[in-house]
């Protein structure tokens, strides 16, 4: 199951939006459910929390966009301990990976995932 990485600028999400349709055309071709695609939003300035700009170039394609998660170099200037995710305890950004942690957990791992797309070829944005 490939997950992509991606912030919300242009030039992230043309070429991740370029490379999930040649995914598609594989999956279509081999009339495929899988793999299934994720989209991780990532380095998302604190103030960004509109994922549409990003949903709308992924339109009639068969991805899943995850929670996102804020630019974490924010964290690393504001404290000389900064010592990896540890670091991050008490913050959003903790929250946001406690929160990513979880959509892979209730939804990858226990095969609801693989639920949703056998279900219906809608798959919704998570956030």
């Amino acid at each position: 199951m490939p997950v992509g990485a991606c912030s919300l600028s242009w030039t992230d999400i043309r070429p991740t939006s370029d490379f999930i349709r040649e995914i598609q055309e594989l999956k279509d071709n081999s009339e495929s459910l899988t793999p299934h695609l994720i989209v991780v939003p990532n380095r998302l300035p604190p103030q960004q929390r509109n994922l549409n700009y990003l949903a709308k170039a992924l339109t009639d394609m068969d991805v899943v966009i995850a929670p996102g998660l804020s630019e974490l170099s924010v964290i690393k200037h504001q404290s000389e301990r900064f010592s990896g995710l540890g670091g991050t305890y008490g913050t959003r950004f903790f929250d946001e990976f406690e929160r990513f942690g979880q959509f892979i957990c209730d939804y990858v791992l226990t095969g609801k995932l693989d639920q949703i797309y056998s279900d219906s070829n809608v798959v919704p944005l998570w956030g």
